[in-house]
């Protein structure tokens, strides 16, 4: 009896692992980069990609001048990854919007009117995918991504060239979950990560995204609120081990801006551009976002602050901030607003600033007095004689 039991345990094991072998055997690596199987981006599958599947891109010196388009479902054992190999100093392989091409694979999945213009990568649901499909399980690791930006041109789909639009971005993501984003850098783009959420339906609703020790400067728009470093509407994102430095000199957007629910900052170095953190409610896909459980609260902790005043006096055409991190909302329409608590603890904050750059400034600007801070364990360290306040205008601390 112990050795039939035995033997079917042995059988069973062996016909799982067969089973898993199999599952990863169809999962497919393709190799990008100087001699290998594809000399470039352009002719890897974007569209057919699935679960287990890998993009490895190896270092070159030129970067890849092409626009990539991203459907595919992972699962949690089994992402989507692309990922790049580091070259000489550890630099990252290179994707740039700039002259970038659209590849074959992906003609008539962008649509050259609505969302082709919108950034160096885009994940979306293509046309042909059905009513409710999200792309998932999808992971960026160690890519330099740059040119999602106005200034630059691409070659579309139609043979025709075009800039891209004024809010596109190096990553810009329609709809996904589940996306991790890690060990990147995002530099000269309008917006450096855009995941957006809308319609107010879940088929239209970005979920579970990490966005993990990557390097963040000079994104952004000169001249314009718009555009930031990080700008993401979802439910549920976690912000951590991040270098976010400033805006492009003369861009007027914020470091971090969130409209998300279930929103964590933490352990992250952020150097504040017109605001570090500007975290406020959705303008769509409130009513799923608002109906989540963690919507009203954000955790902001562990995160080193840093503002040269002076300096961005200098650079910034005079133009600096008054407050450094915003909570509430910023729509005018109130019903929309986080009114719940920003849990700010364990965090440092640097800034240097004399009146003759800036008279006062606060740490906090909050939208309304239904809201409120909760402040513990912080170094809040001033350099010059600007007044200093905490908190100057609506709201409450404890």
């Amino acid at each position: 009896m112990i050795n039939r039991f035995t033997n079917f345990g042995i059988s069973l094991l062996s016909a799982l692992t067969f089973l898993m072998a199999a599952g990863f055997a169809n999962a497919a690596v393709y190799n990008v980069g100087p001699g290998q199987d594809h000399e470039d981006l352009n002719s890897v599958p974007w569209r057919s990609l699935t679960a287990g599947d890998e993009v490895v891109i190896q270092w070159r010196s030129e970067p890849y001048r092409s626009k990539i388009g991203l459907r595919g479902q992972g699962t949690a054992s089994q992402p989507i990854v692309i990922r790049g190999v580091s070259g000489p100093g550890g630099a990252k392989p290179e994707i740039t919007g700039d002259n970038a091409q659209t590849p074959s694979d992906l003609v008539g999945f962008f649509n050259t009117r609505w969302d082709e213009l919108l950034g160096t990568i885009i994940i979306k649901r293509a046309s042909s995918d059905p009513w409710g499909y999200k792309p998932k399980h999808i992971t960026f690791e160690n890519l330099r991504i740059t040119g999602g930006h106005p200034d630059y041109q691409y070659r579309s789909q139609d043979g025709s060239t075009q800039n891209y639009g004024r809010g596109a971005a190096g990553l810009w993501a329609i709809l996904v979950e589940n996306l991790i984003v890690k060990d990147c850098e995002f530099v000269d783009n309008a917006n450096g990560l855009f995941v957006l959420s809308k319609n107010n339906d879940e088929a239209d609703t970005s979920r579970n995204i990490l966005v993990q020790s990557n390097l963040f400067r000079e994104n952004g728009i000169s001249g314009s609120y718009l555009e930031h470093n990080l700008y993401l509407q979802v439910a549920g994102v976690t912000y951590e081990h991040n270098r976010i430095e400033r805006l492009r000199n003369g861009a007027l957007g914020a470091s971090l801006k969130d409209r998300s629910s279930g929103a964590v900052v933490r352990y992250n170095w952020i150097e504040a551009s017109t605001r570090a953190l500007d975290l406020v409610g959705p303008e769509d896909s409130y009513e799923i976002l608002m109906n989540e459980s963690d919507y009203e609260d954000a955790y902001v902790y562990g995160n080193y602050f840093h503002y040269d005043a002076d300096r961005v006096s200098a650079e910034n055409n005079g133009i600096i901030t008054a407050h450094f991190i915003h909570w509430g909302g910023d729509s005018g329409n109130t019903a929309r607003y986080r009114m719940g608590t920003l849990y700010f603890f364990s965090n440092t904050f640097v800034v240097k600033s004399m009146k003759s750059t800036r008279w006062h400034m606060s740490i906090f600007d909050l939208s309304n007095s239904d809201q409120s801070v909760h402040i513990a364990n912080n170094i809040m360290h001033l350099e010059g004689d600007t007044e200093f306040y905490i908190l100057r205008q609506a709201g409450g601390t404890a």
